[in-house]
């Protein structure tokens, strides 16, 4: 769209910090919590939405804070990232050490995953 990074995670945080619109400060677009929808409806956002009995709502508030989290990194890690490809020597750069950074970052991703959203 062209808008300046800066600008860029203003726009994206607005939804977090100002969350009077929520309902109860915590969801939004709740189709389950009772508006009398027909049935096919219902299972479909439950479906989709990750019913778990006591709604099935499209935004989350908590979610919002990963989305400007990954917009602020999008962002503003490039010149780490720039520096660190200067520094590491030009025989660590083939596809081997490719995957295998590729398959540590996601044994990463899942183990804090396990960690931080364990299974009742």
């Amino acid at each position: 769209v062209g808008a300046p990074g800066w600008l860029q995670v203003v726009i994206y945080s607005l939804p977090f910090v100002t969350d009077a619109w929520l309902e109860g400060h915590e969801y939004a677009f709740d189709v389950c919590e009772g508006w009398g929808a027909p049935n096919y409806v219902l299972y479909t956002f439950s479906w989709l939405f990750r019913n778990f009995g006591d709604g099935c709502a499209i935004y989350w508030n908590w979610v919002q804070v990963y989305g400007v989290f990954y917009v602020l990194c999008f962002h503003y890690l490039r010149p780490f990232v720039s520096f660190a490809q200067r520094k590491v020597p030009t025989r660590m750069k083939t596809p081997v050490w490719g995957a295998a950074s590729f398959g540590c970052s996601m044994m990463i991703g899942l183990l804090m995953g396990l960690f931080h959203y364990p299974n009742n």
